[in-house]
């Protein structure tokens, strides 16, 4: 999959609050629409996000960002601004929890799951999964109600072939945590694989341009077989970068990217 323009000005922006109580700003979550012509027969839209850090809601209902963000996409699909449900599926790059701290986030792939056909994605380092210490016990379940997390393998949904590598580059030892070249062969090995859409938390830097990740990963897709890769984890001012070799990173921390074949 590539995308062949991406609008730097959002269509939508939904307010939100983050930071530990009385010390919490407000913030606001762009929307950004992307174009591509590689969307499956049966889907018009594609949602991507991650890093929805943060609480929504008015009063005192303060419900996790990225709960508000499907009511906000239901609240968007009914008034005709996206696709309808049958017809829209979501990608999510980690970390839906709403404090910087780990917490379980399936509620917030079900809410997600209300307003999509489907949803795909990878663990953040502040995600679980329920209060089992691993991933593995919930996996079947989630995958049954048509969400499915990737922990470096593929899966084929609505015939795109989907990779995805969960957690963080780093040097200590953790859940999810594994060292660079670790990393960058995990994503080379599903790149090679012949995937789409590789979704991560964490990433390759862009190169010349200073957007932040980690060189090694993107030599490794440089060298790998090209493809859409959508990830988290590290603040970009641009949200799309394309390497040597034609890999291009959609990256979607604090933001929600529609891939749609036709402008909004």
């Amino acid at each position: 999959m590539q995308i062949h323009s991406i609008d730097p000005t959002p269509f939508h922006a939904l307010g939100y609050a983050y930071g530990p109580g009385v010390s919490s700003q407000c913030a606001s979550l762009p929307f950004l629409r992307a174009l591509t012509t590689d969307l499956p027969e049966g889907l018009d839209a594609i949602m991507a996000a991650a890093d929805l850090q943060g609480f929504g809601g008015d009063g005192g209902d303060k419900p996790p960002l990225g709960e508000c963000v499907a009511r906000e996409i239901l609240r968007l699909q009914a008034r005709g601004k996206l696709p309808p449900r049958e017809r829209t599926a979501c990608l999510l790059a980690g970390d839906l929890h709403p404090r910087a701290d780990a917490g379980d986030v399936r509620a917030v792939w079900y809410a997600m799951r209300d307003a999509c056909r489907w949803v795909a994605g990878v663990a953040g380092n502040h995600d679980s999964f329920g209060e089992d210490a691993g991933l593995a016990a919930t996996r079947a379940e989630l995958a049954a109600a048509g969400m499915y997390v990737l922990d470096d393998e593929t899966a084929d949904v609505d015939g795109l072939k989907l990779g995805g590598v969960g957690g963080i580059v780093g040097g200590a030892a953790g859940p999810g945590v594994r060292s660079e070249r670790e990393f960058a062969d995990a994503v080379r090995r599903l790149a090679d694989d012949g995937v789409d859409v590789l979704v991560c938390h964490d990433g390759p830097d862009a190169g010349a341009s200073g957007q932040p990740g980690w060189p090694a990963v993107r030599h490794a897709l440089e060298s790998a077989r090209p493809t859409l890769v959508i990830r988290g984890h590290d603040s970009w001012t641009a949200p799309l970068a394309t390497l040597r070799g034609g890999t291009q990173v959609l990256n979607v921390e604090g933001r929600v990217v529609v891939l749609t074949r036709t402008a909004l």
